[in-house]
């Protein structure tokens, strides 16, 4: 199942949190999944895991690249170009490829495309979740994925000024996601700020449902400045009391997911006549 998270309207709703927070959720499920992004190279997900793109890499993303139009990578090998994150977590990026010299290649988008093309199709992972850390809803890149995007998550906050913006693009992006089945996270969420309701009234939408809530914790930009979102994840698993909510919020976001990929099969059940 390929799991797309997206803000198209602005940068800072935290996809990249959102996105990581589910992957670790899902594959403490006893599934396998794989993180990704729709870039060429992310600002924020290597430092949030304290990974370094040098780490004992020799090889540059245009082999890779290569390799793949060849046909010469086996579904077998993937995991050899990915971070293992956990036992059933990777993270693909091509952060990770530097050149000898320690220098990085250069990939232009239509190599990417090669790239994001193979994932979205060959990736032998349960879950592969994309963060579409790109704004355009016209690139390439993300036309791409959203088309092999089976459930698409959109990412908002309680800001006034945020929602607004995504008010005034909302047709559009509506227009440009139609056809795919989406949930809506509303991120660093404070009771005291407002409602779902209060937040829907700003967009124009009078009965806001599959809405969810990632609670904000300070805990979130404490792990993530110090490149430990992995121990945040694993107090999550553990349900440490001071992040018990963060628990209970990704939990319910996986919920939802489970219900679109289930209504997805049956949906397919019922077309072969079963």
């Amino acid at each position: 199942m390929n799991i797309s998270v997206i803000s198209p309207h602005v940068h800072g709703n935290g996809n990249t949190t959102v996105a990581a927070l589910l992957a670790y959720e899902l594959s403490s499920r006893n599934k396998s999944v794989c993180l990704t992004h729709v870039t060429s190279k992310s600002e924020s997900m290597f430092p949030y895991f304290g990974l370094e793109e040098s780490d004992d890499q020799t090889s540059n993303p245009l082999q890779l690249i290569n390799l793949i139009r060849e046909g010469g990578l086996r579904k077998e090998d993937i995991g050899n170009y990915c971070r293992e994150i956990t036992e059933r977590f990777d993270l693909f990026s091509l952060d990770t490829f530097v050149s000898r010299t320690g220098k990085d290649k250069n990939v232009n988008d239509e190599q990417m495309q090669t790239v994001l093309s193979f994932i979205c199709k060959d990736f032998p992972y349960d879950y592969i979740v994309f963060d579409i850390d790109e704004n355009n809803l016209e690139k390439e890149n993300v036309k791409l994925v959203l088309a092999h995007t089976d459930c698409l998550i959109i990412v908002l906050t309680q800001s006034l000024s945020e929602l607004q913006r995504f008010s005034g693009q909302k047709a559009k992006i509506l227009k440009q996601t139609a056809n795919i089945p989406n949930l809506v996270v509303m991120n660093k969420y404070i009771d005291m700020i407002g409602t779902d309701k209060d937040a829907a009234n700003v967009l124009g939408i009078k009965h806001p449902s599959k809405w969810y809530h990632i609670r904000f914790s300070q805990w979130i930009p404490y792990c993530e400045n110090r490149g430990q979102l992995k121990y945040l994840s694993e107090q999550i698993q553990k349900r440490n009391v001071d992040v018990l909510e963060l628990d209970a919020d990704i939990k319910h976001l996986v919920s939802g997911i489970q219900s679109i990929k289930q209504a997805v099969r049956e949906e397919k059940r019922k077309a072969r006549g079963y």
